[in-house]
This record gives C-alpha cells, sequence and structure tokens, in this order.
C-alpha cells in the first residue's frame, strides 16, 4: 500500500469546487478535508502562506503507478486548470 499526502492552494482562483465529488475521477483519493467553503475565491496572488491552503487530500494506493498520475492530476487541476474541468 502506498500512500500521499497532498496540500492544495487552487492556484488558478477559479471559484472552489466541493472538493470530495474528485472521489469519483480519483479512486486513489481516501481522505479530503476542504479547510475553505465551496465558491471560495482567494482574493490575492502573492505571498501565499498556509492560510491560503484550500485542502488537504490524502491518497491512497496498492499501485504505485496509479497513485502517482492521481496526485499529478489532482495537481494539475489545482495549478494549471482548475477543477471544472473534472
Amino acid at each position: 500500500m502506498f500512500a500521499k499526502t497532498l496540500c492544495l492552494y487552487n492556484f488558478t482562483n477559479n471559484p472552489l469546487i466541493d472538493l470530495n465529488t474528485l472521489k469519483s475521477t480519483f479512486s486513489s483519493i481516501k481522505v479530503v478535508n476542504q479547510l475553505k467553503p465551496i465558491g471560495y475565491v482567494r482574493n490575492h496572488d502573492s505571498n501565499l502562506s498556509i492560510i491560503d491552503i484550500v485542502a488537504f487530500m490524502v491518497l491512497q494506493n496498492d499501485n504505485f503507478e496509479k497513485l502517482e498520475k492521481d496526485a499529478q492530476q489532482i495537481l494539475k487541476c489545482d495549478i494549471e486548470t482548475g477543477y471544472t474541468i473534472v
């Protein structure tokens, strides 16, 4: 069993979705601890800190490659495209 924790910031500043809905797309997601409400948009882009974290996500999978693939796709959504494409 392999596991990884992601710290998400919603860098795209699109309105934040309910990140629990990603469980149906990414089978490695086991726990979502969403710290910011649905619809949240950060009002600044500079000097991000711990208070700007929108969620922690725990991924777990028996298949290391699948775990890494899911992690990379989730981080890509967080950094580049937003979660609206999922």
